[in-house]
């Protein structure tokens, strides 16, 4: 069935409500999740989203048999994708469950959020996993991707206050993970207002030379024709799947023949579905427009903004101990 894009099960997940196996959008739930994935991108956690949920001066629907939120169904709800127009069927994270085949296929229902979104949370979802909950929600931009020259590790943000050492200001900076806990890397604590700057003339730089690259070098392809051929490609094998059924039924071939056929489909249908899902796992890239107007958009943006925008755009930046720096950019297009 979830091959076949169609829902499995008895029970809708919340935002939905189930009629005839077909899965249509509950309006009051909808905005829940909305608001959940909204606030997710603005810089909450999900121990903040179940407190945001929870208050009663907010007016959140509670979830469906409790009554209140808890981490662990906020959790479930960001990691469905059912909101962005899949269904899923298999291991969902439970260990229990980790050697079973977990299947995941495009629906016909309408979606809550886009597909873009549900992606992009995921991929905040890890990385404030690997880095810890609150370099998701802190002021320093760089966390989670600047990394430090000499030792490798990452550079947290650090603020020393005024007063302290004498000093007359507060120093906002980064510095090494491994100095600051393990006292065995030798990088010096570098300020928000040399390193900052540095990172975005540094995507500026690597954004013209692309720019000027482009100019030269043919066209990419276009990934988004490649999936409206396969989805083009799978309905065709969908439809000769009800013709070969209904030749069947009316006993213009065997039961045999029928086995041959529905296999020969099966085969070209897995071919094509693992053709849709490198698509569909590919990292989401960023456009070369996005990394020319990245300077003014992060003079417009709070840090907040900033840092969602440096997680879209860099998989890691290295700070060395001369102060230069170097970008790795996510996948460009």
């Amino acid at each position: 069935m979830v091959r076949q894009g169609r829902y499995f099960g008895h029970t809708p997940p919340y935002g939905y409500d189930l009629k005839d196996g077909r899965l249509y959008i509950n309006p009051i739930e909808a905005k829940v999740i909305r608001t959940m994935f909204d606030r997710y991108f603005a810089g909450d956690g999900v121990s903040r989203l179940v407190k945001f949920l929870n208050d009663p001066s907010n007016n959140m629907p509670r979830p469906r048999g409790s009554d209140e939120w808890s981490q662990k169904v906020v959790n479930a709800c960001i990691k469905n994708p059912v909101y962005c127009g899949y269904v899923r069927y298999g291991n969902t994270g439970n260990k229990k469950y980790k050697n079973q085949e977990t299947v995941m296929a495009k629906s016909d229902h309408e979606p809550i959020i886009d597909e873009f979104q549900w992606r992009r949370a995921q991929m905040l979802m890890e990385q404030r996993r690997i880095i810890g909950g609150r370099s998701g929600t802190g002021s320093y931009p760089l966390v989670g991707v600047l990394r430090c020259g000499n030792c490798g590790g990452p550079m947290i943000g650090h603020t020393v206050p005024a007063g302290k050492n004498g000093r007359i200001n507060p120093y906002f900076g980064y510095l090494c993970n491994a100095r600051r806990h393990k006292r065995v890397c030798t990088m010096k604590m570098w300020k928000r207002d040399v390193i900052e700057p540095a990172v975005i003339s540094e995507i500026e730089r690597i954004a013209h030379e692309m720019i000027q690259r482009a100019k030269m070098e043919p066209e990419p392809k276009d990934t988004q024709s490649e999936r409206i051929n396969i989805e083009a490609a799978l309905f065709q094998l969908k439809q000769r799947r009800k013709k070969w059924m209904d030749a069947f039924d009316k006993e213009f071939i065997s039961g045999e023949d029928l086995r041959d056929r529905l296999n020969e489909i099966n085969q070209e249908e897995e071919q094509l579905r693992s053709l849709k899902q490198e698509e569909t796992n590919a990292p989401q890239p960023i456009s070369l427009d996005d990394l020319r107007d990245v300077r003014k958009t992060w003079d417009a943006a709070n840090d907040q903004e900033r840092k969602e925008l440096i997680r879209s755009m860099v998989e890691t930046a290295w700070v060395n101990e001369d102060g230069s720096v170097r970008v790795d950019l996510r996948m460009v297009f």
